[in-house]
């Protein structure tokens, strides 16, 4: 008994080495099905925030970000360091052209969690003050990408610096964003080139003892009459908290991008008292989401078109949008869904776990939370391809769930460590 116990184990040491004896090596990528034009290894530790959001591009380079360390102390939610770089890749070859910064500083620490705004060989991002644990408030930096130097950095006073949203937009050497006081909302623009920003617009709450806040991640650009205006989604809440049901209101704020001054759109609560989530304009129509519905909005008429609901579970919310083609595409954790740009129909649905999406030509580019990327048609939601990651087993084995950039008909994604091309041409 005891020998064959002893076989046993012997045999079963056997196969679990012969399958572990020789592993590939840290810069060895296994690459099996599709395959990588290019794949660079760009950092030590995992990536789990989203990063420089869309891929910057300037002079045949594409910007990566990437984190050296990650230290916590407590838990996820207390202090911890962070080790953010910026990596400029030549898009044809992979090679490491510049990193920003050379080197890590404790004093001077960066976090890239946001979508910045280009101009010129200009980047300007913001980092927020609770990335960074920067003792003042958010900040600004501005990055030739040319040269992969700083150009200037401003940070904001740290009581304009509460829950606030970090994505920038802009329009030529201008751009904009949104700050937070202890009880309202700022809309702000800067001058990339000079670093200096000022606030265009003040949002408050009609009561003055209230609190207003915004729920969108960046205002959006959208011409009315002849006149450009700045959009964002917000709520206004009781103070003082009570338990006689709703206590907040949802708005639309437009907001003037010459003068500043301010308009706003009440959005009823349909779906749980939801927030209002994500804006997208398209043409003379403004489409978002709140909860499990999705709206449009007739900027020229300045009242709702059409609002879909999704009488699924929570789980199964698809809050994030892009418009294409006619098409309202909506995607989630757990789902996307198709619609009808004009009328809201639903035409189709699908259980992919969303991550990131771009569109490319008249398809969606996803990164699923399945670890892998998927390419379905804008139209019919129809699956046309299915990219598996390189196998690298030592430095993990999945796309990360950032949003992809296609350009030129190169598809620039990101895994754990490595960046990666896919050219997208050579795969139809």
């Amino acid at each position: 008994m005891r020998k064959t116990r002893f076989i046993l184990v012997i045999s079963s040491i056997v196969l679990l080495l012969s399958g572990c004896m020789i592993p590939p090596q840290p810069d060895d990528i296994k690459v099996e099905g599709i395959q990588p034009k290019w794949a660079t290894k760009i950092g030590k530790a995992g990536i789990w925030n989203n990063g420089l959001v869309g891929l910057p591009i300037y002079n045949d380079m594409v910007l990566f970000h990437s984190t050296e360390f990650t230290t916590y102390q407590g838990n996820v939610f207390g202090d911890f360091e962070e080790d953010n770089r910026i990596n400029a890749l030549d898009i044809n070859t992979g090679e490491v052209h510049w990193t920003f910064p050379a080197e890590y500083s404790k004093e001077n620490p960066m976090y890239f969690d946001s979508k910045p705004y280009c101009y010129n060989n200009y980047l300007v991002v913001k980092m927020p003050v609770w990335g960074t644990r920067y003792k003042g408030g958010d900040i600004l930096l501005c990055i030739d990408m040319a040269t992969g130097k700083e150009k200037w950095k401003k940070v904001i006073p740290k009581d304009m610096s509460y829950k606030t949203n970090n994505d920038l937009i802009g329009i030529g050497k201008i751009f904009y964003f949104t700050q937070e006081t202890e009880k309202g909302a700022l809309i702000c623009k800067g001058d990339i080139e000079s670093g200096n920003w000022e606030i265009l617009s003040t949002i408050k709450a009609e009561n003055n003892e209230d609190i207003a806040s915004l729920t969108t991640s960046a205002p959006v650009i959208s011409t009315i009459d002849g006149k450009d205006f700045l959009i964002v989604g917000g709520y206004e809440e009781k103070s003082v908290k009570s338990e006689e049901g709703t206590q907040y209101k949802c708005y639309l704020y437009f907001v003037n991008r010459n003068n500043g001054t301010v308009n706003k759109v009440f959005v009823e609560h349909y779906d749980s008292n939801m927030i209002v989530g994500n804006l997208n304009p398209y043409g003379d129509k403004l489409y978002f989401t709140s909860g499990r519905h999705a709206f449009c909005y007739d900027l020229e008429q300045n009242q709702i078109q059409w609002h879909f609901f999704s009488n699924e579970a929570y789980n199964y919310m698809a809050p994030l949008l892009i418009v294409s083609h006619d098409v309202v595409f909506l995607y989630g954790n757990n789902r996307f869904i198709g619609l009808s740009a004009k009328t809201g129909e639903k035409l189709y649905q699908s259980d992919i776990e969303c991550g990131g999406a771009s569109v490319w030509n008249d398809s969606v580019c996803i990164t699923s939370r399945d670890g892998n990327i998927y390419i379905v048609d804008i139209k019919t939601g129809r699956q046309t391809l299915k990219i598996e990651a390189p196998k690298n087993y030592e430095l993990g084995t999945y796309f990360a769930t950032i949003t992809p950039r296609i350009y030129n008909n190169k598809l620039f994604c990101v895994g754990e460590y490595h960046a990666y091309c896919y050219d997208l041409k050579e795969l139809e």
